[in-house]
């Protein structure tokens, strides 16, 4: 069992379900999911279950319907639009902290139960994914996977989500990978 990852529609989202304490967090942006994205969701769905917590509106409605379209291993979190609207705006990031908490709670507990392996900036360094001359390693990486950002932070936390190892990565880099899927 892997820990879950959440799709929430924006940052303030991801900075809302980040206060909770969870990682493994990424943002549609809005119902316009990039094709890079979609690729991204679907690779991270056949390790992990997508935690759906979109806007209590239609807008929300429209991206969990489209999620749905794709995903495998999903749940869905409706939020009570009555819990989540401040200063007058509706979502996640307005939702009432406990209300939110406990909406979520049993996925949260799941994750709790659960210690994953993972990569770190360390090993993005010895693997020249990161510092000066990385360019050609990273463009291995983005090319081999579907990953939608390539900043360090997010490449290292969409690596995590993939469940993708440190052999996987010198294997990319040396043009031994195979893709299992």
């Amino acid at each position: 069992m892997n820990k879950n990852l959440y799709v929430v529609e924006g940052k303030d989202d991801i900075s809302k379900l980040s206060s909770l304490g969870l990682t493994y967090i990424i943002s549609t942006s809005g119902y316009c999911l990039s094709s890079k994205v979609i690729s991204f969701l679907k690779e991270a769905n056949k390790v992990r279950k997508i935690v759906i917590v979109t806007d209590p509106d239609n807008p929300g409605k429209n991206i969990r319907e489209k999620l749905h379209s794709f995903l495998k291993n999903y749940a869905d979190v409706n939020l009570d639009k009555n819990k989540s609207v401040a200063h007058h705006k509706l979502g996640v990031a307005e939702s009432d902290i406990n209300h939110l908490k406990e909406k979520i709670d049993s996925y949260i507990r799941e994750d709790e139960l659960i210690k994953e392996e993972e990569l770190s900036i360390l090993d993005l360094f010895e693997l020249n994914l990161e510092g000066p001359n990385s360019r050609t390693n990273k463009e291995k990486i983005l090319n081999s996977l579907p990953l939608y950002k390539s900043n360090t932070k997010e490449l290292l936390k969409q690596l995590n989500i993939l469940k993708i190892s440190k052999t996987q990565l010198e294997e990319i880099i040396n043009g031994r990978f195979k893709k299992s899927h």
